[in-house]
C-alpha cells in the first residue's frame, strides 16, 4: 500500500496528466499550441514552485502542490509561520528570481476548507480553478497583512538557528502577493475521482478509438508523465511532443494525419458542365442532402471537381473521396470509419474553423458548430459506391453513414451534404440528380480538346462519334484513343461500356487481360509476358490492340484506364481468380524482393490474402531492409506493412527464428523513427542533393513517408522548407505534384502561396527572384501575395521599384522583415525596467533601430540607455552593433571596426538572466549576415574566438548570454547549410561539431551530417563519412532504448542449451556496455549490464567477473549504476581466501552503504554478519554509532530488558523484531467477478483495475474456464495495457495450489496472462508465469503459446524478440540466430569497445582483502568524474590527529586506512592546493556550511549565508554530502543521512542522523603540509588508468 508521501507524488502526476490532457484536447481540436512544461524540476536552488511549470511565450505559470490526507482546515498560521511546510517566505524567495512568473499554490486537504481567520486575510476569486470543486484566493495586499508577514519572517524560537528569510523586504512581499494565487481543494486521488476527471476531459471519440481500457488509458497518461518527470535535467518539454507520445501509446498516432484529398484531373480534356452545376446549386438552395448519381464513365469526377470549385467561390466546402485510382496507396484507408472521421474532422477544423475534436464521432457536435456560424458549410462525399466493393476491416457501414448524414441535414440549414456515386442500392435520399451523357455540342467540345492535346486531325464527323458513344464521355475518350492508335473507329454503336468491352476483346487472348483485374500495380509488356508465361512479342501485339482502354506511365507500364474495365473482366465466367493469383505469386516469388518494389510491396500481402503461406520463399534480411530505406526510398509505411504480412506468414508456419528477426528489426525501425528527427531528415535531403541523388530525392518526396511526423502541420512545414531549399538550388522537381500530395487541405496565414509554390514571409529574396523570373506575371503574383499579406506585398513592390528606404532594403536580402512602424524607445525602456527575465528578442526593438535613424539610435544606446536603465539586457548592444557593421556599406569591409565590437565587450557587460527561446529561428537573419558577408571567413573566426572567450569568463549560473551566443553559432552553421556557403578549411575547424565515441549515437549523427555538408561544399563527396552516416542512422538508440533487454533472455537460452561459453558471454556483455555507455538516458536499461555480470559470476567464474567489473569501472565514462550492489554480488561468489578482519569490514560497509532501515529484524543480515565477525572493540563502536539509534519494539521486550539486549552481543544476534501490522491500513475495496466471461466483459468495457480483483473472484474465473480454443480467442479480445499478468501475483500471494486445477484449462489461461500481460512495454513480461506453465506441462505450454502468436490479429510487433529466442526458437537455429544478432548489434554500435580482447586478463586479484581495497581505490579514482556515493560519505577519513566525536575502531587496519586516506585525497571537496580556498590561514570564523539532502536524493540544499564570497564561489557540492571549515580552530562537517523504511512496500518517513567531525588546528596544518608535498604525485596518479599502479604509487609516498 502506498504511504501518504508516495500518494502525494501520484497526485502530482495525476494533476500534471489532467493539465496536459486539456492541452491535448485543444491540439486535437485544431488549436495551435506553442506551450512547454517542466515537470518536477528546479530552475535554481531557491525554486519552490517546481512541481509543474507551464511556459507560454513570456508567461510562466509555476505550480506547487501541497498534498495532505490528515490536514482538515487551512489556517493563516500555516502561511505566516516561517517553520511551517506551507510558509509563504520560501515561495517569496523563489519568486524573487523570476519576477514575470505567475505563481500558483494548490493545497489539497481533506475538507477543502479554510479557517475563518485565514478567510479574513484572503480575497476569494470568481475565476475558475483547475478543479471544479476548488476555490481560488489571493492574499489581500494590505499594509497590515504585509507588516505582519514581514515581522513573522524571523524564526524567534531559536536565536542561533539559521534565518533563511531575514533578507525578504516588504516590497518583495507586495510583489509576490500580486502574482500569487492559492487554490484549495479536496480533490480525491482514487480512480473514480481523478481517473474519471481526466478521462472525461477527453472527447469520447479518443476514448472509444484508443487501444486499451479506461484504466489502461489513465495508466498510460500517468506513466508518460512519470517518464518525463524522471528526467535528470531541467528540460522544457513541448506539449506537442508529450501529446504525440501519449497518442502513440494509445495506438492513435497513425490517425493524426488526414487521408490525402487531392483529385487529379486531366485539365486539358476536362469539360465544364455548367448547366449541371447550376441545376445542382439551385437544388441545394432548397435541400440539405443531395444524391448525385451517374453511370460509369459519365464524368462524375469532372463534375465533382467543378462543383467543389464553384461552391468554393463563395462558401466553405470539404471534400472526401472514397476512391481515387488503383495506384492510391491509401485506398484501403479511405473506407475505414476512423480514417473518414478524423479526415472529415480535420478538414472541418482547418477549412471551416469548427471547434471540433479530431476523433469526434458525435454528429451533434458538427450540427452545433454549423449552427453557430452565419455561413453555409458544404460537405461533398464522392465515390460512396466503392465502399461496398473493397474488402477491408473496420470499413464504413453505408446504412449508418446515411443515417448520420440525414440527421445532420434534418437538424441544420447551415450544412449542405452532397453524395456522388454510381447507381447503387441502399442510398435512399429524397433529392436526387442524375448526371447524363453529353449532348452533341458537348461531344464536339471534348473531341476538339482531345485533338488539340494530341495534335490530332480526324476525318470523322462529330455526329458519328456521338451516335457510336451515345455521348458517354469515357466511350468518347476510348474511341478517340482507338482512332489515335489505329486510324479508324469501330463500325458498331455502343449504348453501354460493357458493349464496347465485348467488342474490343472479341477474338483476343482474353486470359492475358484477366491479370489486369487482379493487379494492384502497373506492369510492362515484358512483365506481363513473364507473368502469363507468354511470348513477349505476342503480348506486346495483344496490348497494342487494346491500348485505348489502358493507361501507360513514363516507365512504359500499363494499367486499367477506368475501374469499369476491372468489373467487366471479373464478371466473365471463364475467369479463374485463384489460378491468376497463384500465377502472380509464382512470378513475384521469382523476383528479388529487396530489389523489386512490386515484389516488396505486393507479394507478402498477396500471400496473406490468399492464405498461400507455404508459397512464400523469401528470407527476412535486415541489412537489405535497411538498404531499402536508405538507398531506395521505401517508406516506413511500406516497411511496416511488409513486416506485418511476413509476421503472419512466419507465425502460421511456426518459423519463429524469422519472427525473431522481424521483432528485432521492428525495434531498430522504432529507434530510427525516434532518432532521425526532422532536422536530421532535412540534412539528409541536403546530402542527397549535394551527392546528385535526384531520383532518390524524388522518391522520398513523392512517396511521403521516409520518416514519421508528429502531425500533418509538422510534415507540411518541413516539406515546404525542403522544397524552398531545392528550388533555390534549381533542382527540377514536380513541385506542383509535391504540393498536391502534402498541402491540399491547409491554408496557413503566415505563408505566401505564389503560383503553387509555398514560401515563408521572411524569404523575401525568393519572392523577388520569382517575380523577376516571371515578370509577365508580376501583377498577378503581387495580387496573390496581397491576398495573403498586404504588408509583404507592398514591401516587395517598393523593393522592386527601388522606393524602399532605410536599412530595410539592405536587410531584406538577409531575410529580415521588421514592422513598418515608428517605435518610441521610452515604451521599450519602461517595459524592460520591470522585466528581469528575457526569453525572446523584442520585435519592437529591432523595429526601433531599423525604421528610425540607426546611427543616432546606436549612439543613444551607448551614451544614455545603459546608464539610465541598467536592467535592459546589454546583449541588444551587441546585436545592434553587429547589424550596423554588416549593413553599413562603409563599415562592412572594416575589420578593425568588427574587432572593436568584441574587444570592448566582456562577460559581465553582456550577461543577463534568461534564455532566448526559439532563438535559432529568430536569429536566422543574423546567421545570414555572417555567412553572406564578403569577409565571412574572417568574421566567423573572430566570432568563435569571442564565443570561446565568453565561455571562459563565465561567472554566473543564471547566464543568458552564452545560450544567446550559442544560438548565433547554430544560426551560422544552419545558414551555411541552407545557402551552400563554401568556407575555408581553417574556418570550418572552428565550426565543426565534435564527434566523440562517448557521445550518444544520436548526437554524433547530427554532428556528422553537419560536418559532412560543410566539408562537401569545400572538398566534394566524403565517402567514408557518408558510410558512417548510414551506419549511424540505424544505430542503437540514444534514449532509453530497451532492445538490449533481450540479451538476458539470450544468455538464459544459451545456458539452458549448454551453448554458453566465455566468448559468447563477452560478446553479449560488449553489446550491453556499448549500448548503455552511449545513451543520453539509460534509466531503463543500465541494469542489463549488472544482471549479465551477476549471472556470469554465479554460473561460471566470479573471479573472471570481478576482473571484467574492475576493467569496466576503469574505462567507463558514465560509470556503473548501483556498483556497490553489483560488486557485492560478485564478491560474495568469489572463493578466494577470506580473513575474519576483512569480513567485518566488508559487512560493515555493506550495511552502511545500503539504504536500509535502522532496525534489527531478519532482513538486516549485513548488520548481523558484521557483528558476528566484530571484535569487542568493534562491537562497542557499532553499538554506540548504530544500535543505540535503533528503536526496538517495546511489545517484544519488557521494560528494563532493552539495555541488556543491546549490551549483550549474543542476545542482540538472537533478537528478532516482530514487525507491526499497520492498524490504520484502510480496508481495501475489492472488485468481485462471477466467472471468466464476466471477467472478459468487465476488463474490456469498464474501468477495471486488475490489482483490485478479489482472490475469491480469481478462483471463480479459473473454475469457470471454458475449453482451450475459447480461452485463447477471448483473451485475445482483451485490449492492450491492462496488466492482466498481475492476476498471477495475486494467486501467489494467496498460496494458490496450481495442482488442483485442470491444467488443460489453467495452462492456456496462464499463458494468455503472460502473452497479453502488460502492453505498456512488452506483453510477455513476467517469465515466471510461463515458467510455471512449463513446470506443469512443457509441451502444452509451448503449443498454446504458438497458438496465441498464430491467432493474434493485433500484431503488436516489437519487444518480444528476447522471449521468442528464449522459448520458441528451435534448438538447431539458436547458434545461427545468436551469430546474426551479434553482427547486427556490432554494426549498430560504431566505435565499439570490445571486451573479447581480454585487456584485463593480466589482473592479479590477490585475496578478498585486496579486492575490497582495490574497489575502494577505483571508486575514488572515478570520483573526479562523478559524485561520491553514500559509501564515500560514511567512510570519511580519520587522518593523522583528526578527532571524531566517536573514535574510529579501524584506524590500525593498514588496508582500510590506506583506502580511507585515498578517499580523503580524492574527494573533490578535500582537493587542497597550495592556494586553495580551504587553506587554513584564509578562513574566517564565518565559514560553515550545512547541507541537507532532499527526500529523493537528487539534489542538495545548502545554507551558505555565513560563508565568505571566496567559499561561496568555489565550493563544490554533491548530492550525498559536503565538507567545509568552521572557524580558526576546528573543521566541521554536518551531514544528514536519510535512512529508508520499507516495511509495507512504500516510502515511509526518513530518519535523520547528524554527525560532526572536527580537526584541531595542529592536525589541520599537518594535513595541509602533507597534502601540498604530495600534490604533484597526486596529479600524476589521477592520469593513471590501472588500479594496481595507483596502489603501488600510494604506498610509495604515503607510507
Amino acid at each position: 500500500m502506498n504511504n501518504s508521501k508516495e500518494r502525494g507524488y501520484i497526485f502530482q502526476d495525476a494533476f500534471s496528466s489532467y493539465i496536459i490532457s486539456d492541452y491535448i484536447n485543444r491540439i486535437l481540436n485544431g488549436e495551435y499550441i506553442d506551450t512547454r512544461v517542466v515537470l518536477d524540476k528546479k530552475s535554481n536552488i531557491e525554486d519552490k514552485f517546481d512541481d509543474l511549470k507551464i511556459i507560454e511565450k513570456d508567461i510562466v505559470k509555476e505550480i506547487q502542490i501541497k498534498y495532505s490526507e490528515t490536514k482538515e482546515i487551512l489556517d493563516w498560521s500555516d502561511f505566516k509561520n516561517a517553520s511551517s511546510d506551507y510558509n509563504l517566505y520560501q515561495f517569496i524567495n523563489s519568486y524573487k528570481g523570476s519576477k514575470n512568473n505567475k505563481n500558483i499554490l494548490i493545497i489539497r486537504n481533506t475538507s477543502g476548507n479554510i479557517s475563518m481567520e485565514l478567510e479574513k486575510k484572503l480575497l476569494k476569486k470568481d475565476s475558475k480553478g483547475f478543479f471544479l470543486q476548488s476555490r481560488l484566493y489571493k492574499i489581500k495586499n494590505e499594509e497590515e497583512i504585509i507588516n505582519e508577514l514581514f515581522d513573522c519572517r524571523i524564526i524567534k524560537s531559536n536565536k542561533e538557528r539559521k534565518q533563511p528569510f531575514k533578507n525578504i523586504t516588504k516590497d518583495d512581499i507586495k510583489d509576490f502577493i500580486d502574482n500569487f494565487i492559492i487554490e484549495v481543494t479536496n480533490q480525491g486521488l482514487g480512480n473514480d475521482d481523478f481517473g474519471n476527471l481526466i478521462l472525461n476531459s477527453f472527447d469520447s471519440g479518443v476514448i472509444g478509438y484508443a487501444k486499451g481500457t479506461n484504466q489502461s488509458i489513465y495508466n498510460t497518461l500517468l506513466n508518460t508523465i512519470r517518464t518525463y518527470r524522471a528526467e535528470d535535467n531541467y528540460v522544457e518539454k513541448q506539449i506537442n511532443e508529450i501529446s504525440n507520445e501519449i497518442m502513440k501509446a494509445l495506438g492513435l498516432e497513425e490517425y493524426l494525419s488526414p487521408v490525402s484529398n487531392k483529385m487529379e484531373i486531366d485539365e486539358l480534356l476536362e469539360l465544364r458542365r455548367s448547366d449541371d452545376i447550376n441545376n445542382i446549386i439551385n437544388l441545394l438552395k432548397e435541400n440539405n442532402l443531395l444524391h448525385i448519381y451517374g453511370a460509369p464513365g459519365v464524368g462524375k469526377s469532372w463534375l465533382s471537381k467543378q462543383l467543389k470549385d464553384k461552391i468554393e467561390e463563395n462558401s466553405l466546402i470539404t471534400t472526401y473521396y472514397f476512391y481515387f485510382n488503383r495506384n492510391d496507396e491509401e485506398r484501403s484507408k479511405r473506407i475505414k470509419e476512423i480514417n473518414f472521421l478524423t479526415t472529415l474532422n480535420y478538414n472541418l477544423q482547418k477549412k471551416h474553423g469548427f471547434n471540433i475534436n479530431l476523433f469526434n464521432n458525435d454528429i451533434n457536435s458538427i450540427i452545433d458548430q454549423a449552427n453557430k456560424d452565419d455561413k453555409i458549410h458544404y460537405l461533398l462525399l464522392d465515390g460512396i459506391d466503392h465502399i461496398e466493393r473493397e474488402d477491408t476491416d473496420q470499413k464504413i457501414v453505408i446504412k449508418e453513414l446515411l443515417k448520420s448524414l440525414t440527421q445532420i441535414a434534418n437538424s441544420t440549414e447551415k450544412m449542405k451534404i452532397i453524395l456522388i456515386s454510381q447507381p447503387i442500392d441502399g442510398i435512399d435520399v429524397k433529392c436526387k440528380y442524375e448526371i447524363k451523357n453529353f449532348h452533341i455540342e458537348e461531344t464536339k467540345i471534348i473531341v476538339e480538346k482531345f485533338c488539340k492535346k494530341y495534335d490530332l486531325d480526324i476525318n470523322i464527323s462529330i455526329e458519328e462519334i456521338h451516335k457510336k458513344t451515345n455521348g458517354n464521355p469515357l466511350l468518347i475518350n476510348y474511341l478517340m484513343r482507338e482512332y489515335m492508335n489505329k486510324g479508324n473507329i469501330p463500325a458498331n454503336d455502343f449504348d453501354t461500356l460493357d458493349e464496347y468491352y465485348d467488342y474490343i476483346f472479341e477474338g483476343l487472348q482474353f486470359y492475358l487481360y484477366m491479370y489486369f483485374a487482379i493487379l494492384q500495380f502497373p506492369v510492362t509488356a515484358n512483365e506481363l509476358a513473364e507473368l502469363s508465361k507468354t511470348n513477349y512479342t505476342e503480348v506486346n501485339n495483344e496490348i497494342g490492340k487494346i491500348k485505348n482502354v489502358l493507361t501507360k506511365n513514363e516507365r512504359n507500364e500499363y494499367m486499367i484506364f477506368h475501374e469499369s474495365l476491372k468489373r467487366y473482366i471479373l464478371k466473365n465466367p471463364k475467369i479463374e481468380t485463384n489460378l491468376l493469383k497463384n500465377n502472380l505469386i509464382d512470378w513475384l516469388n521469382s523476383l528479388d524482393i529487396y530489389e523489386n518494389e512490386k515484389a516488396f510491396n505486393y507479394l507478402p500481402e498477396l500471400i496473406v490474402n490468399t492464405n498461400n503461406f507455404l508459397k512464400f520463399n523469401k528470407e527476412y534480411n535486415i541489412d537489405k531492409l535497411i538498404n531499402c530505406i536508405f538507398e531506395k526510398g521505401i517508406s516506413i509505411k511500406e516497411i511496416e506493412k511488409f513486416n506485418v504480412c511476413c509476421y503472419k506468414i512466419f507465425s502460421l508456419r511456426e518459423e519463429f527464428e524469422k519472427i525473431y528477426y522481424i521483432e528485432h528489426f521492428s525495434n531498430i525501425l522504432n529507434t530510427y523513427q525516434y532518432e532521425v528527427d526532422l532536422d536530421i531528415f532535412e540534412d539528409y535531403i541536403r546530402i542527397l542533393y549535394l551527392r546528385g541523388e535526384k531520383e532518390l530525392l524524388e522518391k522520398i518526396l513523392y512517396k511521403r513517408g521516409l520518416i514519421k511526423y508528429a502531425n500533418h502541420e509538422q510534415e507540411w512545414e518541413y516539406i515546404r522548407k525542403i522544397c524552398i531549399y531545392l528550388l533555390k538550388n534549381n533542382v527540377k522537381l514536380n513541385y506542383e505534384n509535391i504540393i498536391n500530395i502534402y498541402f491540399e487541405n491547409y491554408n496557413k496565414k503566415d505563408l505566401i502561396k505564389i503560383d503553387k509554390l509555398i514560401i515563408p514571409k521572411n524569404e523575401i529574396g525568393i519572392m523577388v527572384n520569382f517575380i523577376k523570373l516571371n515578370s509577365e506575371k508580376k501583377d498577378k503574383i503581387l495580387e496573390e501575395i496581397g491576398r495573403n499579406d498586404n504588408r509583404v506585398k507592398e514591401t516587395i513592390k517598393k523593393f522592386i521599384e527601388g522606393k524602399l528606404d532605410g536599412y530595410n532594403t539592405k536587410l531584406l536580402k538577409y531575410g529580415v522583415l521588421v514592422p513598418d512602424k515608428k517605435i518610441d524607445i521610452e515604451i521599450i525602456k519602461g517595459k524592460y525596467k520591470k522585466q528581469k527575465y528575457i526569453s525572446n528578442i523584442d520585435e519592437n526593438i529591432l523595429a526601433y533601430f531599423f525604421n528610425n535613424e540607426i546611427n543616432k539610435n546606436i549612439e543613444y544606446l551607448n551614451n544614455v540607455w545603459e546608464k539610465e536603465y541598467l536592467e535592459i539586457p546589454k546583449f541588444y548592444k551587441l546585436l545592434v552593433s553587429l547589424i550596423e557593421v554588416f549593413t553599413n556599406t562603409e563599415l562592412k569591409n572594416n575589420k578593425s571596426k568588427f574587432e572593436e565590437i568584441f574587444d570592448k565587450l566582456n562577460y559581465s557587460d553582456l550577461n543577463f538572466e534568461g534564455n532566448i527561446i526559439n532563438s535559432e529561428e529568430e536569429l536566422d537573419f543574423l546567421g545570414n549576415l555572417f555567412v553572406k558577408n564578403e569577409n565571412n571567413n574572417y568574421i566567423i573566426i573572430k566570432f568563435m574566438e569571442f564565443y570561446e572567450k565568453m565561455k571562459k569568463e563565465k561567472t554566473n549560473r543564471h547566464e543568458g548570454i552564452l545560450p544567446f551566443l550559442g544560438s548565433i553559432y547554430k544560426s551560422i552553421v544552419y545558414n551555411i547549410k541552407k545557402n551552400n556557403i563554401k568556407l575555408e578549411i581553417d574556418t570550418l575547424r572552428y565550426l565543426f561539431f565534435n564527434i566523440d565515441s562517448r557521445e550518444s549515437n544520436y548526437s554524433n549523427l547530427r554532428n556528422l551530417m553537419t560536418n559532412y555538408i560543410m566539408l562537401y561544399l569545400v572538398n566534394g563527396d566524403q565517402i567514408e563519412i557518408y558510410k558512417e552516416i548510414k551506419c549511424l542512422m540505424f544505430s542503437y538508440g540514444s534514449y532509453r532504448d530497451i532492445q538490449i533487454w533481450e540479451l538476458i533472455d539470450i544468455y538464459d537460452r544459451l545456458k539452458e542449451e549448454k551453448l554458453l561459453d566465455k566468448e559468447k558471454f563477452l560478446k553479449l556483455y560488449t553489446i550491453a556496455y556499448n549500448a548503455i555507455e552511449r545513451m543520453d538516458r539509460a534509466k531503463d536499461v543500465w541494469h542489463i549490464l549488472n544482471e549479465l555480470l551477476e549471472k556470469y559470476a554465479k554460473d561460471f567464474s566470479a573471479e573472471e567477473a570481478m576482473k571484467i567489473f574492475f576493467y569496466t569501472m576503469e574505462i567507463s565514462y558514465n560509470g556503473i549504476r548501483d556498483e556497490d550492489i553489483l560488486f557485492s554480488e560478485i564478491y560474495e561468489n568469489i572463493k578466494l581466501k577470506d580473513y575474519k578482519k576483512n569480513k567485518f569490514l566488508y559487512y560493515y560497509w555493506r550495511y552502511i552503504s545500503g539504504n536500509i532501515q535502522y532496525s534489527i529484524n531478519n532482513r538486516n543480515s549485513y548488520l548481523k554478519s558484521c557483528i558476528k565477525f566484530a571484535t569487542n572493540k568493534q562491537y562497542n563502536y557499532i553499538k554506540k554509532e548504530i544500535i543505540e539509534n535503533i528503536k526496538i519494539n517495546q511489545d517484544d521486550i519488557i521494560e528494563g530488558e532493552i539495555e541488556k539486549v543491546i549490551n549483550n552481543k549474543k542476545k542482540f544476534m538472537e533478537y528478532e523484531k516482530n514487525e507491526e501490522k499497520n492498524e490504520k491500513e484502510k480496508k481495501r475495496d475489492y472488485i468481485y467477478i462471477d466467472n471468466f466471461n464476466d471477467f472478459i466483459s468487465k476488463i474490456n468495457d469498464t474501468y477495471l483495475s486488475v490489482h483490485d480483483i478479489a482472490y475469491e473472484s480469481i478462483c471463480k474465473i479459473i473454475n469457470s474456464l471454458p475449453e482451450e480454443e475459447e480461452i485463447i480467442n477471448k483473451i485475445l479480445t482483451i485490449k492492450q495495457y491492462t496488466s492482466i499478468n498481475y492476476i498471477y501475483n495475486i494467486l501467489l500471494k494467496n498460496s494458490y495450489n496450481f495442482s488442483t486445477s485442470n491444467k488443460n484449462k489453467l495452462v492456456p489461461f496462464l499463458v494468455g496472462l503472460y502473452y497479453r500481460g502488460n502492453g505498456n512495454v512488452t506483453n510477455m513480461e513476467n517469465d515466471e508465469i510461463y515458467e510455471k506453465c512449463i513446470a506443469m506441462d512443457r509441451d502444452m505450454a509451448e503449443k498454446v503459446l504458438k497458438k496465441y502468436f498464430k491467432k493474434d490479429e493485433e500484431y503488436q510487433i516489437g519487444n518480444k524478440a528476447g522471449k521468442l529466442y528464449k522459448y520458441l526458437i528451435k534448438k538447431e537455429h539458436i547458434s545461427c540466430v545468436y551469430e546474426n544478432l551479434i553482427t547486427m548489434y556490432n554494426e549498430r554500435l560504431p566505435q565499439l569497445i570490445d571486451f573479447t580482447n581480454d585487456y584485463y586478463s593480466n589482473y592479479n586479484l590477490g585475496d578478498k582483502n585486496d579486492i575490497l581495497l582495490n574497489y575502494f581505490m577505483l571508486k575514488l579514482k572515478e570520483n573526479e568524474r562523478r559524485f561520491p556515493s553514500t559509501v564515500d560519505e560514511l567512510l570519511f577519513v580519520n587522518l593523522y590527529d583528526v578527532k571524531c566525536n566517536k573514535n574510529f575502531f579501524i584506524k590500525n587496519d593498514k588496508a582500510i586506512f590506506l583506502a580511507l586516506t585515498v578517499y580523503a585525497i580524492y574527494l573533490s571537496d578535500l582537493w587542497l592546493m597550495k592556494n586553495s580556498f580551504l587553506n587554513w590561514n584564509r578562513l574566517t570564523e564565518k565559514n560553515i556550511i550545512v547541507c541537507e539532502i532532499n527526500q529523493n536524493k537528487t539534489s542538495i540544499n545548502m545554507n551558505m549565508e555565513n560563508c565568505t564570497n571566496a567559499v561561496k564561489k568555489k565550493i563544490i557540492s554533491n548530492p550525498r554530502g559536503l565538507l567545509a571549515m568552521n572557524g580558526y580552530e576546528s573543521y566541521k562537517y554536518v551531514s544528514n543521512m536519510f535512512q529508508l523504511f520499507d516495511i509495507y512496500g512504500g516510502i515511509e518517513d526518513r530518519n535523520i542522523i547528524k554527525r560532526e567531525y572536527k580537526i584541531g588546528r595542529n592536525g589541520r596544518i599537518k594535513y595541509l603540509m602533507v597534502k601540498q608535498q604530495n600534490n604533484n604525485k597526486l596529479k600524476k596518479l589521477a592520469e593513471i588508468q590501472n588500479i594496481y599502479k595507483i596502489r603501488s604509487m600510494l604506498e610509495e609516498f604515503l607510507f
